[in-house]
């Protein structure tokens, strides 16, 4: 959860989809400058999401890949990506894709599930920043 609590930043306690397009650039490669100016959000922001999703992206990615399993998903090999971040927000997306196959939650928010998954720390603080 975003420290700020801002509405940019959270919608019923999990991450909105400026936060979630922001992991999606991120993982992708954009710089946070190009992000925040792309979503209009300001940069410090941006460094901050990115740099806390970094720093658990291991975690987060060992998460969605038991809750994969769980859900009885295909835990394929995929070819490392760029960056652990990038790895991290693919496996979310299997396995936020097996919840709504599984339970057929279709107009749910994906970012509502991968929140879920992690346990509502995606965007949380680590302990020391």
């Amino acid at each position: 959860m975003c420290w700020c609590q801002r509405r940019h930043c959270l919608v019923g306690g999990t991450p909105s989809r400026p936060s979630g397009a922001a992991l999606l650039k991120g993982a992708g490669g954009h710089g946070r400058r190009v992000i925040a100016d792309q979503l209009g959000l300001p940069p410090s922001t941006v460094r901050n999401w990115l740099r806390r999703a970094r720093r658990r992206a291991e975690h987060l990615r060992g998460q969605a890949v038991r809750a994969l399993f769980a859900l009885g998903g295909e835990v394929r090999d995929t070819e490392p990506r760029a960056t652990p971040l990038a790895d991290a927000v693919e496996a979310l997306g299997l396995a936020a894709s097996a919840v709504v196959r599984r339970f057929g939650w279709t107009g749910t928010s994906p970012w509502r599930i991968i929140a879920a998954i992690s346990g509502g720390l995606l965007l949380a603080l680590l302990p020391g920043g």
